[in-house]
């Protein structure tokens, strides 16, 4: 049974990936401004375990990518509203902020 606030859809190393792609993003985007995609590659490359391909994403929004890469994205949120980085969408990369 999931904890509550927890889908029962996903296993732990599914869910995982969100948790450990915000700490990884930081360090990724150290080095230069990076596509949604470059950043996703990185984070497969860092967790292979956690990155399977075969398990879907099963939201309503007609995207048969794999779930772990809805988690990065909701990992490149989080850090978005958290302000730790920032999105260009004339080069739809992602950049640490600048403080």
């Amino acid at each position: 049974m999931a904890k509550f606030g927890q889908s029962p859809k996903y296993d732990d190393e599914i869910r995982v990936v969100r948790k450990k792609s915000r700490k990884l993003i930081l360090k990724i985007l150290e080095k230069k401004p990076l596509l949604r995609d470059e950043i996703s590659s990185a984070i497969k490359k860092e967790l292979p375990k956690n990155c399977v391909d075969n398990i879907l994403c099963i939201c309503n929004y007609g995207d048969s990518k794999p779930e772990w890469m809805h988690q990065v994205r909701w990992a490149l949120t989080d850090l978005r509203r958290a302000e730790h980085i920032q999105y260009n969408p004339e080069t739809r990369k992602y950049s640490l902020m600048e403080y």
